[in-house]
């Protein structure tokens, strides 16, 4: 008689991404960008990070404005991916910045009870 307990071996355990990483610089890259509409109904772009080195589905999303008052972010980041700092009117696709590399300086910071990731600012590699 053969008898196969295969079916009750104890799964492999997922491989998942980590609930957040460590305060740092992390040298990253854009995966993704969405134009999103606040609870407030400001536009903004929600640009998804990937830092090297971590969990390859681990993302923290990076937040620049669209208000025109509150650009700063968003000229940052261009300026830092094109090395040109973006001045006046300019026809803008985010999507060609996906894919771009960026050092991010990651903070952590207390939800309630929970730890969630933020990148205060983003650097040239």
């Amino acid at each position: 008689m053969i008898v196969d307990f295969t079916p009750l071996q104890e799964p492999e355990p997922e491989d998942k991404p980590p609930a957040y990483i460590h305060n740092g610089r992390y040298l990253s890259e854009i995966m993704a960008v969405e134009e999103r509409v606040s609870r407030a109904g400001m536009l903004y772009l929600a640009w998804m990070i990937r830092p090297e080195g971590i969990h390859p589905d681990f993302r923290i999303a990076y937040i620049t404005s669209l208000r025109p008052n509150y650009l700063q972010r968003l000229a940052e980041l261009i300026e830092v991916i094109t090395g040109i700092k973006p001045v006046g009117k300019i026809e803008f696709d985010p999507c060609r910045l996906v894919g771009s590399k960026v050092v991010a300086l990651v903070g952590l910071s207390e939800y309630g009870d929970l730890l969630r990731n933020h990148v205060a600012k983003v650097e040239a590699p």
